[in-house]
């Protein structure tokens, strides 16, 4: 871990300097400029605690009867972190989230990084991976006092925990990311497709002709062992595929229960509150944030519609992250296992099943597997100079409309 460490501590400084950089320069515009828009001149003077991190803030100094039923859509295990942080003479709970949430970047790109190097033996694409994460149009909220970096902690450890077998931090990793965000549950499904896959591999061999059909496709995916804890050489044996012990398929469900059981525990909390468990996602589907469920896509073709006769030209510039999220998602179906794809492709439905589309960009940045997709097809040079100068510009518009209250993060 230690020289992923090192391996990731430039791409996270820099992208810092950058970040830092944008927000200077929003300060400027406002203070010399004096535009008539209110909420510039608010959210660059909040700087990396504006938007959802002035939530945070007000979460980790009172709790939920300071923020009102409103706060309830943020989950609470990234302020009460802040809060015991807080308690540290000296220390503002501001300081805390930020300090929280860039550690946790450093130290989750850090596993993102070890995992791409263990799990699929690629250190270069490693490293495009770590770039992309912190060069993205969304990452200068990896920098405030978001929850994302602690989010993507929790995800990379619990998908590089599940790839080695280790199923019990897998467990608490799920947990963790249960009460971090609502999209923490969505961890059981790549826990699950990991915890099957040796019942699979065991039918597979065992039944010659179904093991025939699907020969393709296990050579292009890697295999585990007895124990789940490895790749199984190419030409194995049906002996090879012996099921798991009754104690190793107990601790695959308990890791496949411990996002749900994270967010379960909050919402328990909330029903003995306030007397209804899922009013955090009545909240956050109002339309004033998320707005209500709707069918997957049709939120983009509206915005598309809109866009083709004047309207809403600010939601379309989400459409085109939307369509490389596509992309990349196919690109991570040929080139990566099963449970990476799955777990993009269920973070994607999700962010696309809102009538608002504001902030996919935040949500698309969370499904690290996408990104690790972009990373696999950027291997020229002259590509991946294009791709870089292209995402920095991108993070610093996109970080510039946000400070200046343009863009919801």
């Amino acid at each position: 871990m230690r020289r992923s460490l090192l391996a990731v501590l430039p791409a996270w400084l820099t992208s810092r300097v950058v970040v830092l950089a944008t927000l200077e320069l929003a300060r400027r515009f406002v203070s010399q400029l004096h535009p008539t828009n209110p909420s510039a001149a608010l959210r660059a003077h909040e700087g990396l605690l504006a938007w959802d991190a002035g939530w945070y803030q007000t979460l980790a100094r009172g709790g939920y009867a300071a923020g009102g039923t409103q706060s309830l859509r943020f989950f609470p295990g990234f302020p009460l972190l802040a809060r015991a942080l807080a308690d540290l003479p000296g220390v503002s709970t501001g300081a805390a989230l930020v300090v929280i949430a860039n550690l946790a970047t450093l130290v989750g790109l850090a596993v993102v990084h070890r995992l791409v190097v263990t799990d699929l033996g690629d250190e270069a694409m490693a490293g495009r991976t770590v770039w992309l994460l912190v060069l993205g149009p969304a990452a200068y909220v990896l920098v405030m006092g978001y929850s994302e970096g602690l989010f993507l902690l929790c995800t990379a450890t619990g998908l590089l925990a599940v790839r080695q077998g280790r199923w019990w931090l897998a467990a608490g990793a799920g947990f963790v990311a249960g009460t971090v965000r609502p999209l923490g549950v969505l961890l059981a499904v790549p826990f699950f497709v990991e915890g099957v896959r040796p019942y699979a591999a065991h039918w597979w061999a065992t039944d010659p002709a179904l093991a025939r059909a699907v020969h393709g496709v296990r050579e292009r995916h890697s295999r585990v062992d007895a124990a789940g804890r490895g790749p199984v050489p190419a030409g194995v044996t049906s002996n090879a595929f012996l099921l798991p012990s009754v104690r190793s398929l107990v601790v695959r469900v308990v890791a496949c229960a411990a996002p749900l059981a994270g967010t379960g525990a909050y919402l328990g909390w909330v029903g003995a509150t306030y007397g209804n468990a899922f009013l955090p996602f009545e909240v956050q589907t109002q339309g004033g944030h998320r707005g209500p469920l709707t069918q997957p896509f049709t939120s983009m073709l509206h915005n598309v519609v809109a866009f083709l006769h004047g309207h809403h030209v600010g939601s379309a510039l989400h459409v085109p992250w939307v369509l490389l999220a596509l992309v990349l998602l196919a690109v991570a179906a040929r080139r990566l296992p099963a449970s990476y794809t799955l777990f993009g492709a269920a973070m994607l439905v999700v962010s696309l099943s809102s009538t608002n589309l504001d902030s996919f960009e935040r949500y698309a940045l969370s499904a690290f597997p996408l990104v690790v997709a972009g990373a696999a097809v950027t291997t020229r040079p002259e590509v991946w100079r294009v791709v870089v100068v292209g995402a920095t510009a991108a993070l610093v518009g996109y970080g510039l409309l946000a400070f200046l209250g343009i863009v919801v993060p």
